[in-house]
């Protein structure tokens, strides 16, 4: 075999080979981008699929934020209502006939003496005064600011009692706010 065919045959075997390994490489690098499509195709799912995972938690959040400022709302409403409730009753007391204001400041002085054994002096408003100044074993000392009651003090001031209608009231609230707003809201919730 002379020089030039034998050149003419291994640069033959060198094109088919290269021509083989280029057309494996072409198939090689078409399965690669295939794949790389289909991971692509599947991230953006997956992305999407987080996406909208994610912007349902911020609406649940969102949610979450309206209802408990919903919540809020109604509370302070109902504050209001309960407010308007408890001064109802205070001016219901105050435009109390005076007589009955009268009954009831010598029944609150008999009570404080009970609970209060040396009381020796009583305070109330100036309508009265008369009235709780013929307490027996009490002394009037003073008037104070209030829609009616009294207060009773022992003998050396260290002790007193407060049984004016407006603390009366306030306690009445405090211990029994859960069952009144229960009655005043039954019809609502």
């Amino acid at each position: 075999m002379s020089l030039e065919k034998l050149s003419k045959e291994i640069i033959s075997e060198a094109q088919k080979k290269a021509l083989a390994i280029t057309e494996e490489g072409n198939t090689e690098a078409e399965a690669i981008m295939g794949k790389a499509k289909k991971d692509s195709q599947a991230n953006d799912r997956k992305s999407g699929e987080q996406t909208k995972k994610i912007l349902e938690e911020i609406s649940q959040v969102e949610l979450s934020g309206l209802n408990l400022l919903l919540n809020k709302k109604r509370m302070e409403a109902k504050k209001i209502v309960l407010d308007e409730v408890f001064e109802q009753a205070k001016k219901e007391i105050e435009d109390m006939d005076k007589a009955k204001k009268a009954e009831l400041a010598k029944k609150l002085c008999a009570r404080a003496q009970s609970e209060l054994p040396n009381a020796k002096f009583v305070y109330s408003n100036e309508s009265d005064k008369k009235t709780v100044s013929a307490v027996k074993g009490l002394t009037f000392k003073d008037t104070i600011d209030c829609i009616g009651g009294v207060i009773i003090e022992n003998s050396d001031g260290s002790i007193k009692i407060n049984y004016t209608f407006e603390e009366i009231l306030e306690k009445v609230k405090e211990e029994n706010l859960h069952e009144v707003a229960n009655r005043v809201f039954a019809k609502t919730q």
